[in-house]
């Protein structure tokens, strides 16, 4: 079936003007569906509705308790052609066919209150706040800064067989191949940074892949030499360690070591946040503190808090932790103090509070790309808050 064809189909469900041939189509399809072809159909509906967000929560349960009811999920005399089909789907495919309607009908129900109710608060005359772009300053070792919005595409700087490249796509390579570029690089360690507002992506000189999040800073030497290879981090990065057995691989971070060989991994590790985390993806890595050391497998996360050296671990929902990597913003029953702080960093503005409940919670997902405007339009509509704008200031009203 085509991916028109099944548009078709879910529109026409939601619609509630779909036929039971139809319906049993769309059933038979979900069957096998994968993972890959259903992120792809929610996307268009995502974009269509200006990026969510599609928000979890009470709301939810009552459209998923409604999707429950509808007959045709049900094997009854009413409605024969489910039953055959509804013994052979696991329950895993009901759950995902429950998802995806369960975000549809958000979709509409977004779309449907777009331009109505608008909050009192939000002045919607003064110009949007775009999101946060790939922007960085890299500092050389010899205190040379570089603004890699500003320079070329191609070679900045290079030592000896060491070259610094920025490509096409905004990316920051450390080749190891010869280089002849003319001005040369000092030996020692390199800092990039990201300012509020944005991220950068950098491939390390042995090949390891870092994604910088907004308001972070990574450093590394220019050439990794020894028995291990160190770098430090401040904010959030996404590592993808090239593997080598002979040299592990230790982020240093707010006190504390993650030690890798080759691993797929998160770290969080702000000033102004009361923790510092480590999520693991793929393969295994170990953080310690002082005499403290935790191992980690895929899905779990450490969190040390400030001031202490204790280590506690738990099993986390990994698409939470890596929707900023992704492009979203992903809240799931987070306090509207923290959701402010990811939003103040992505967007570059400050916040201030007036007489609002820091600890409210709300969960939700929205796509970085939103102009902050619509983002906090959303905030409002699914919170008791109301926000008012002034310059880049974002100040929270009761």
């Amino acid at each position: 079936m085509n991916k028109e064809k099944l548009q078709t189909l879910l529109k026409s469900y939601l619609d509630n003007t779909i036929s039971d041939e139809d319906f049993r189509d769309l059933l038979s399809y979900y069957k096998e569906i994968e993972r890959e072809e259903l992120d792809e159909l929610i996307d268009p509906h995502l974009r269509e509705a200006g990026g969510g967000p599609l928000f979890r929560g009470a709301k939810a349960q009552q459209v998923l308790a409604q999707i429950k009811k509808d007959p045709r999920f049900i094997d009854n005399n009413q409605v024969k052609i489910v039953t055959p089909i509804h013994k052979k789907l696991p329950g895993y495919t009901w759950l995902r066919i429950a998802a995806l309607i369960v975000i549809a009908l958000f979709v509409i129900f977004f779309i449907s209150r777009s331009g109505q109710n608008k909050p009192a608060h939000t002045d919607q005359a003064q110009v949007a706040i775009a999101p946060g772009t790939k922007k960085a300053i890299l500092t050389l070792a010899n205190g040379q800064k570089i603004n890699l919005n500003e320079v070329a595409v191609g070679e900045l700087a290079n030592e000896g067989n060491v070259s610094i490249r920025k490509t096409s796509s905004g990316q920051l390579i450390y080749d190891l191949s010869n280089s002849g570029l003319s001005g040369q690089l000092t030996a020692g360690n390199n800092t990039i940074e990201t300012p509020k507002g944005g991220e950068y992506h950098i491939i390390l000189p042995d090949g390891t892949l870092v994604w910088l999040n907004s308001a972070s800073s990574l450093t590394f030497p220019t050439k990794f030499s020894g028995k291990n290879r160190i770098v430090t981090l401040n904010g959030e990065a996404y590592f993808e360690v090239a593997h080598n057995k002979n040299t592990p691989f230790h982020v240093h971070a707010k006190g504390s070591r993650v030690d890798v060989l080759g691993t797929h991994f998160n770290i969080s590790a702000y000033d102004d946040d009361p923790d510092f985390t480590t999520t693991l993806l793929e393969g295994s890595v170990s953080v310690s503190k002082n005499n403290r050391k935790s191992l980690l497998v895929p899905g779990q996360q450490s969190v040390v808090m400030n001031g202490s050296d204790n280590i506690s671990v738990r099993t986390v929902n990994v698409e939470d932790v890596m929707a900023w990597h992704n492009g979203y913003f992903r809240f799931n029953d987070e306090d509207i103090k923290s959701i402010l702080k990811k939003i103040s960093r992505w967007y570059d503005v400050e916040v201030e509070y007036r007489n609002t409940k820091q600890s409210q919670q709300l969960g939700g997902m929205s796509y970085r790309t939103k102009s902050l405007n619509d983002l906090l339009i959303q905030l409002e509509k699914i919170g008791n808050l109301h926000f008012k704008l002034e310059g880049r200031r974002v100040i929270v009203l009761d």
